[in-house]
């Protein structure tokens, strides 16, 4: 890491690529802090990142019938319907263009 210095064996600069609050982007760090941050970020085992609840949670009674929907709905095709042409006055386009610069 090309941000990360060693003063002396017990201190380390941390250089931030955004100052904080106190508009200081560097950091003083002992190992032990260092390794506590990083620790922090690291999930702990076997939890997972998503959480269903509500209906789509494991044990919900209305879980097969949703998800059962959801298979019956991607299983049949998609018809696309055939777009309508917009039809917009030229002036109204120009107005809008307008408003848009005006405000945006």
């Amino acid at each position: 890491m090309g941000r990360l210095r060693e003063l002396d064996p017990e201190r380390l600069v941390y250089e931030s690529t955004k100052p904080g609050p106190g508009g200081n982007g560097q950091r003083l760090l002992t190992p032990l802090e260092l390794l506590d941050r990083l620790a922090a970020l690291v999930p702990p085992p076997r939890v997972h990142r998503h959480r269903y609840f509500g209906v789509l949670a494991p044990n919900s009674p209305l879980r097969t019938a949703v998800t059962a929907l959801a298979l019956a709905a991607a299983t049949t095709p998609y018809r696309a319907r055939p777009r309508q042409p917009v039809t917009r006055c030229h002036s109204r386009h120009l107005m809008r263009l307008d408003f848009l610069s005006v405000y945006p």
